[in-house]
């Protein structure tokens, strides 16, 4: 009867649509409601700003894909960077990325967001028509030639198509083109990587192996180029073991129990656009289920299951809102 009455009651209070009280990773736009206080947010930021390489270990099951997508998200609204992301959790990492490979991952990303910059902002026009390969004779107009650009890069799979509509990316090395871009639009390049937990360690020494022979040794401009890593301790210490670096080190602390019960808030929204889920439910679910030892999946389990164990009444005696110490008179024997 319980879970019964665990679905009655989602119903009840507009809750039905989705997998409450489960935290389901954020995508898109939603990124946006991702929990991340100023006593959090500030300090990596002020890091990627000041420092070359910057690594965020967050513990296995903490969240640190959603952490990586909010400040991919965060650093992609500056007009003077370039984001080049590779999140390994969607991507799988095999071991058998060639550098060739991870040359035209990167300078194909820097291609898609550097028109995405050039169709909204002007840049200086002859550094932006090398870039694209564009001659301005008057027989096509830019903007066309640029929309053409944008809309085959969506479809641009194969290196030799890419590189066909490019020849300024098959001509210059990243490192160059990172050099460029700061040199003549004032444009830094952010890299983004996120390791998931269970990474194996030979692909680790691969990519990392492929970073050191892109960029060790290369006079790149220091305010031209950011290194960004969200991983583990564990994958971390593998990372540096390969390639040590003078690495900026932000070990991103547990979230508290308040921030997890912020966190369902801005997850679920509700069937009454001013309610909220902190009007059918007491936070006291959370701090019960509460354990730092866990995992944020296995907390929102316990939580679930301290739900399903309170609506131990019958149908007619269930609240609006759920309090933890709901009358024990109340429960069926």
């Amino acid at each position: 009867m319980s879970k019964d009455n665990f679905q009655y009651w989602k119903e009840l209070v507009g809750l039905e649509n989705g997998d409450f009280p489960r935290l389901i990773p954020l995508t898109g736009d939603k990124i946006k409601q991702a929990v991340v206080v100023s006593t959090r947010f500030n300090p990596i930021m002020d890091s990627i700003a000041e420092h070359p390489f910057v690594d965020i270990q967050v513990k296995p099951g903490w969240g640190a894909t959603t952490l990586f997508r909010y400040f991919r998200y965060e650093l992609e609204q500056s007009k003077l960077k370039i984001i080049v992301s590779f999140d390994f959790e969607q991507e799988e990492l095999t071991g058998t990325l060639s550098e060739d490979d991870f040359s035209f991952w990167i300078k194909r990303q820097m291609a898609e967001k550097i028109c995405q910059k050039f169709w909204d902002d002007p840049w200086p026009k002859n550094y932006m028509y090398e870039v694209t390969n564009f001659e301005d004779n008057g027989s096509s107009p830019w903007r066309g030639h640029l929309r053409h650009l944008i809309r085959e890069l969506e479809e641009c799979e194969k290196s030799e198509k890419f590189y066909s509509l490019f020849p300024f990316f098959a001509e210059h090395p990243v490192d160059i083109c990172i050099d460029y871009f700061l040199a003549n639009f004032q444009i830094q390049t952010v890299f983004m990587f996120l390791f998931p937990s269970n990474v194996d360690e030979n692909s680790i020494y691969q990519l990392v192996g492929i970073i050191k022979n892109l960029f060790d040794g290369k006079e790149i401009a220091p305010a031209a180029m950011r290194e960004v890593y969200f991983c583990t301790r564990k994958v971390f210490k593998e990372i540096n073991e390969y390639y040590e670096r003078p690495y900026q080190t932000i070990i991103y602390s547990q979230y508290s129990a308040a921030e997890i019960f912020k966190m369902l808030i801005s997850t679920y929204e509700m069937a009454e656009s001013s309610q909220t889920v902190s009007d059918v439910l007491s936070e006291d679910f959370i701090s019960k289920a509460y354990d730092k030892r866990s995992t944020l999946n296995s907390i929102m389990e316990k939580v679930e299951a301290l739900i399903v164990d309170s609506l131990n009444v019958d149908t007619s005696q269930i609240p609006y809102k759920l309090e933890s110490g709901i009358n024990e008179e109340a429960r069926i024997q």
